[in-house]
């Protein structure tokens, strides 16, 4: 369960989030997050100060990872794609018939094609 996130939001979450997290990311709007950490990750010199001197970047106490959808990689503490993930998140809810419809003919469509391809030993 991810804090102060609604459950919608926390599904869409976990199927779009990354795979990693690190000590820097950049956020698709412009802002910067950081892990401060000096024990758990290794440091350029001066690259951690010029971060906290940053008025762009934010400090948080866990790793930082992304939230990938629609090509764009937004960090997930930040607040810039919750309104785009909720409107994301009714689209589907309101297709849901039809996704799984599409869902479903893809798959039929690829393992077609997979049984039709000569095999390779």
């Amino acid at each position: 369960m991810l804090l102060g996130i609604p459950l919608d939001l926390q599904t869409f979450v976990e199927a779009f989030k990354e795979n990693g997290a690190g000590a820097v990311r950049d956020c698709q709007c412009g802002k910067t997050f950081y892990n401060p950490d000096t024990t758990g990750w290794d440091w350029e010199p001066g690259e951690l100060e010029k971060l906290e001197a940053n008025s762009n970047a934010t400090g948080i106490e866990w790793a930082v990872s992304y939230v990938i959808f629609e090509g764009r990689h937004y960090v997930l503490d930040c607040e810039c794609w919750r309104a785009r993930a909720r409107e994301l998140i009714k689209w589907i809810t309101r297709h849901d018939r039809q996704i799984a419809d599409f869902l479903t003919a893809e798959k039929k469509r690829k393992t077609d094609e997979a049984e039709r391809s000569p095999v390779v030993k």
